[in-house]
């Protein structure tokens, strides 16, 4: 379970009520927020996180744990810094920057470096190379040639 912190006095405790936002693993940490927001009267999701953050973070991420971590770390961020609502640029702060690089889109799909390799008869250290951008031009093409047969996500 993660709380978010938004609380003026507390971070574990941020509202009037003293009760905590859980998180759980699994869920859309927007649509909770939206559907525990609508629970309580008088509070609203626009009271916690601007619209625009709303949509920043639904267009940048594509699971529902990556919407409930960077959620749970812009409330962080938001708390520390004194921002409430949790505002876009507060999102663009604790976005990872490699998001849509190769590698972690591979691993979302569950294709490891270990896997890859055994996969696609190459040695470990060729496959981290190829998701560094760092392998030959010739090779590449054929990893990549490869990949895309076996329809991966490049």
């Amino acid at each position: 379970m993660v709380c978010l912190h938004l609380g003026a006095d507390c971070p574990r405790q941020p509202f009037a009520n003293g009760q905590t936002f859980p998180l759980r693993g699994g869920n859309c940490g927007v649509s909770l927020l939206r559907r525990y927001a609508l629970h309580r009267p008088g509070l609203h999701p626009g009271d916690l996180v601007a619209d625009a953050a709303i949509e920043l973070l639904t267009a940048k991420l594509r699971t529902p744990l990556q919407i409930e971590r960077h959620l749970t770390l812009a409330f962080e961020e938001g708390f520390r810094v004194g921002e409430k609502p949790v505002t876009a640029e507060v999102v663009e702060a604790v976005l990872s920057r490699q998001l849509d690089e190769l590698e972690p889109r591979l691993t979302r799909h569950g294709y490891s470096v270990h896997t890859l390799s055994e996969q696609f008869n190459a040695k470990p250290a060729e496959i981290r190379r190829l998701l560094r951008g760092e392998l030959d031009p010739a090779r590449t093409r054929e990893l990549a040639d490869e990949m895309r047969a076996a329809g991966l996500p490049l």
